[in-house]
Parts: C-alpha cells; sequence; structure tokens
C-alpha cells in the first residue's frame, strides 16, 4: 500500500494523539520522532499492527480504529457503521462515519452507514449550532467511508483546509453530542374533551 501525502500526514496526526500524555520533554522528542518518520517507516508500523497479514492484507487506519487498536472519539453505532470525530477536522463537529466491514467502493457503502449519516447530521447540527451538515461520500486508504462536516458561515468542501483538535476538545464535543441524542421525556397532550374530562374528575361532590 502506497500511502498519500494526505494518508501519511493523518496517521502522523492519530500518533501525536496518542503521546499527549507523555510529560513536557518525552513529548516533544517524540513529536520530533514523528516528523521524522517516512512513508515506508509509517507503512512498516501498520503491517506491525497486523503482524500475521499479509502484505496487500495491511490494517489500515480505519480498521484500526474499528478494532479498537488506536484511540478515538466515537459517538454513536449501529450494526453496519461506526460514527467518529475526525481528529483533523474542516469544522467543529466533523465526524466519519466507517463500514464496520471495509468497502473499496462508495456505492458498496452499506445502506445503515447511510441511515446513521442521515439521523446523526441532525443531531450534529444541533450540538455545533450549524446552519446545516455536508453529507458527502470518501475514498481514502483504500476504503470507502462518509464525512459528516457543519457548515457554518462559509461552503465546504473536502479542499478546504483542516484543523487539529486537541483531546479535551474532542473528547468534551463527544459528550455533548451523546446528551443531545438522548431522547426528551414523552409530553402528554389533552385533547379539549380530554382537559375537560380531567377537570370534571377532580371536582369535589358536595
Amino acid at each position: 500500500m502506497t500511502l498519500s501525502p494526505e494518508e501519511v500526514e493523518e496517521l502522523k496526526e492519530q500518533l501525536r494523539q496518542q503521546i499527549q500524555h507523555l510529560p513536557d520533554q518525552q513529548r516533544t522528542a517524540a513529536e520530533a520522532q514523528i516528523a521524522a518518520l517516512s512513508p515506508e517507516a509509517l507503512e512498516s508500523m501498520l503491517q506491525q499492527q497486523r503482524p500475521n497479514a499479509p502484505a496487500s492484507g495491511q490494517k489500515t487506519i480505519f480498521r484500526m480504529i474499528v478494532d479498537k487498536d488506536v484511540q478515538s472519539y466515537q459517538i454513536e453505532d449501529n450494526a453496519d457503521s461506526l460514527a467518529v470525530l475526525d481528529i483533523n477536522p474542516i469544522t467543529k463537529g466533523h465526524t466519519i462515519i466507517i463500514p464496520k466491514k471495509p468497502v473499496t467502493d462508495v456505492k458498496d457503502i452499506p445502506e445503515g452507514a447511510h441511515q446513521l449519516a442521515s439521523h446523526l447530521s441532525k443531531t450534529l447540527a444541533r450540538a455545533v449550532d450549524a446552519k446545516k451538515v455536508e453529507i458527502i461520500t470518501d475514498k481514502k486508504f483504500g476504503e470507502a467511508y462518509i464525512h459528516l462536516i457543519p457548515v457554518f458561515d462559509t461552503p465546504v468542501t473536502l479542499s478546504s483546509p483542516r484543523s487539529s483538535a486537541d483531546q479535551k476538545e474532542l473528547s468534551q464535543l463527544s459528550e455533548s453530542i451523546k446528551l443531545m441524542k438522548k431522547p426528551e421525556p414523552e409530553k402528554i397532550k389533552l385533547t379539549k374533551a380530554e382537559t375537560n374530562q380531567v377537570l370534571r374528575l377532580r371536582r369535589k361532590i358536595p
């Protein structure tokens, strides 16, 4: 598997996220080592995550997320897919939906993943106070998946600039989105006739 420059940077960012807990001096040294990693070294690390796999079956970052080999900030899942916050978001709340079984073509993304994208986009828009959420299919590391990108003041595309979100921010955001998904207590609505009946029942008999 040959990694593109974008894939290299994304993998390096995943590694940086995993060393944030280290003391400052150790973290600085580790960040320098990560920055110096070549694409070949990164491919070798991916292969080591799955030592018994053939070269053609290297474990992608998506498989590592699904298998919990790397830390991620999950906000929801279903039988077909998993939704996690993007660690290099285009906008706040940028989420990716990964099929639990790898698919290589966007047309083969399972229906469950599209359903998750549709209903989660509404929750996401409320959670980050976005005008809307763009749902965009994509393919990277040989796998197809879905982006949910909140839109605020300006239009967004997959080519829009990205930022690096820290662990605390991602953790807080994932929790706030989960809270938004909790159903509100059902409100009992009474018809006029039912209201009158309730009032009559409450009257005291002289």
